[in-house]
């Protein structure tokens, strides 16, 4: 950690994250206020060093974070679970500044190597010219779609994946020798709470593994969902052909379904779909879910002197397989997120509890 020094591969102007509000701030350059810059770079917080896919111009934060200096910690613990070793060639994706892949570099030492991918091409070029300047040598950085991996230097002692993944690519599983490790954050689309996922490559072409600590990255561009307004499920009169449903829950069991936790779990057994909770000015709180394969949606709204109101609407319906995987869950003992973990197959993925030779199901994944 302490060989590669982080301010040779961070820009002059960056977006630090603010973790008061949780937002990031104005931007702060070097050359106007070079203490400033010191003291962030510094600090063990996430960096935006790209707004919108490099469209955004101005000091202000952009609409969207698409490329960032990851915080020092998150990428101490991807390291650690990827375990590099000295003489070890490794496949990085999402170069970014080239600062992590220069990490594993200092760790797999002069006879080990590098390969890393980057789908920007301007950040590609960028994190050439650090690497370089950090002189760095055993790192080659490739312009292309990271999910695709790069055959050409495999077979690989581990692969580490710097974007947030929703579906995993198989290529990764290929290119590597038996027992190494991928790590990634992986998550669904029901809810933002991604985990750190470590998988290890078996000698039957499938990887598996289980979920760590939360660990939340940009997401990988292919794999970005973009969610439809509001409107677009549920315009004015939609109620009118929905279905009105029941349940026994209580707010507080309700709100299990969008913990960390529960909403956790609940992703992993409801395709499709995503959670937004929403609360009135009057105190009143609600559950809206949306389906990403159509146009279905669904209504919970909770207050303290009587049974929610349910509606549903469109050919799924989503509060029941929300409650009903909220249900699985809660007769499982409630699980937290580290006893799930993933199989990837050629084929399939699945998820599994406790272990991947016990209870088992198949991800729909986009």
């Amino acid at each position: 950690m302490t060989g590669v020094s982080r301010r040779d591969f961070i820009p002059d102007v960056i977006w630090p994250f603010d973790s008061a509000t949780e937002t990031y701030g104005a931007a702060v350059d070097r050359q106007a206020t070079p203490g400033r810059w010191s003291e962030f770079v510094s600090a063990d917080i996430p960096l935006v060093t790209q707004w919108d896919d490099g469209a955004h111009t101005g000091p202000e934060p952009g609409r969207l974070a698409t490329s960032s200096a990851s915080m020092s910690g998150a990428v101490a613990d991807m390291l650690t679970a990827l375990q590099p070793a000295v003489g070890g060639a490794y496949l990085d994706i999402g170069t970014g500044t080239g600062y992590t892949p220069a990490r594993i570099a200092e760790i797999a030492g002069p006879s080990g190597f590098v390969t890393t991918v980057e789908v920007d091409a301007e950040l590609a070029t960028v994190a050439r010219g650090n690497l370089e300047r950090a002189g760095v040598r055993n790192v080659e950085v490739i312009t292309g779609d990271g999910f695709d991996g790069w055959a050409r230097s495999a077979p690989y002692s581990g692969v580490h994946v710097t974007c947030g993944i929703r579906r995993i690519s198989h290529a990764w599983v290929a290119q590597c020798l038996p027992g190494a490790r991928i790590v990634l954050p992986w998550g669904t689309d029901y809810t933002q709470h991604d985990r750190l996922l470590t998988l290890t490559v078996g000698d039957d072409g499938t990887a598996s593994g289980p979920f760590g600590g939360g660990l939340s990255f940009m997401k990988m561009r292919a794999q970005r969902l973009t969610y439809p307004e509001h409107a677009a499920y549920a315009p004015k009169g939609w109620d009118d052909d929905g279905r009105e449903g029941h349940s026994d829950l209580t707010w507080q069991e309700a709100a299990q379904v969008i913990g960390q936790d529960g909403g956790f779990a609940v992703g992993l057994r409801v395709r499709d779909c995503f959670v937004n909770p929403a609360r009135t000015e009057e105190g009143a709180v609600s559950i809206w879910l949306y389906s990403t394969s159509d146009r279905s949606v669904a209504y919970a709204g909770f207050s303290d002197d009587h049974a929610p109101d349910i509606m549903q609407a469109g050919p799924r319906s989503l509060w029941d397989e929300v409650a009903d995987a909220r249900a699985w869950w809660a007769a499982h003992g409630r699980p937290e997120p580290e006893r799930f973990g993933l199989t990837v197959g050629a084929e399939e993925q699945r998820a599994w509890l406790d272990s991947p030779d016990g209870e088992s199901w198949p991800l729909r994944l986009r």
